[in-house]
């Protein structure tokens, strides 16, 4: 795109509700060719706006209407299929015990669908999940004698099932909030549970990193932390931990004095407060 492009800045719009809509699934990114003619010159460039998609082993131009939903469709159709195929023969294979639907020990999240093939966006979801530490299969299935089995009769329809434990998926299909409520059914968090929950925790009182490790590691939340600031939120803190009290975060406070995380006492004070947000996975902050 460009600076002085209008149809440029009619299409913006509709891109940046595609990213949305698609995070954490698909990048997007823009290039402003006005400053970066060598990028315009490699990819050769001649017209704006001008679309191309990236994916593992190529690139290429994208030449189809410029709707959100046309940019989404195009791009998820690069993205890899990875879920398991739910079929008679995987049941079998797959069961406890002789009773009916018994999993006991398995993770299981499936997209029940009348389609032949998986949506691209349940794709997305397989290659969110895959290698995941908590064991979680992704699975799809498009045969309606096992729909019926698992009391499934409505298209499509997630079901989460955690040994007996079962939930059926009732938000918006948005990538990003299909994968936070399955992170956050196998890690036990429920809606109800957030509510009641504390905005903010005073990490002064765990007693030890390990203990601020078991919060924080391989439960599907970044754990996010204010040093300093005489060992109260301040007001810009407290109102992010509010709007987000029910996304993918924790929230901490830790005073300069009493603060079991050495690296954040150091570089906080009372005057100059800092933010530290924790990888969940990684050893890893910012």
């Amino acid at each position: 795109h460009g600076q002085h492009c209008p149809a440029c800045q009619m299409a913006y719009p509709d891109f940046i509700d595609a990213a949305e809509e698609a995070y954490g699934m698909i990048k997007f990114g823009h290039v402003d060719t006005s400053n970066e003619y060598l990028l315009g010159s490699r990819f050769r460039i001649y017209a704006i706006p001008h679309f191309m998609i990236f994916y593992p082993g190529g690139e290429k131009v994208y030449q189809r209407e410029r709707y959100s939903r046309t940019f989404l469709n195009v791009a998820s159709a690069y993205v890899p299929d990875l879920s398991i195929k739910i079929d008679q023969d995987w049941i079998k294979s797959n069961q406890k015990s002789k009773a009916p639907l018994d999993f006991e020990g398995q993770k299981l999240a499936i997209l029940f669908s009348n389609r032949l093939v998986t949506p691209p966006m349940w794709a997305g979801v397989s290659c969110a999940f895959q290698n995941n530490t908590e064991n979680i299969a992704i699975a799809f299935c498009n045969d309606q004698n096992i729909s019926q089995l698992f009391n499934v009769s409505t298209y499509p329809t997630i079901l989460l099932i955690d040994g007996a434990k079962r939930l059926i998926y009732n938000g918006r299909n948005k990538f990003p909030e299909i994968k936070k409520k399955i992170c956050d059914f196998f890690n036990g968090i429920s809606d109800e549970s957030r509510s009641k929950s504390n905005t903010i925790t005073q990490l002064d009182d765990i007693p030890s990193l390990e203990d601020f490790s078991q919060k924080c590691k391989g439960k599907g939340r970044f754990c996010v932390v204010q040093g300093g600031g005489n060992n109260q939120a301040s007001a810009d803190f407290l109102a992010i931990a509010n709007k987000y009290r029910h996304d993918n975060f924790q929230f901490f406070i830790c005073s300069s004095e009493k603060c079991p995380l050495d690296y954040v006492s150091k570089f906080s004070n009372q005057q100059n407060p800092k933010i530290w947000i924790f990888h969940h996975k990684n050893d890893a902050a910012i």
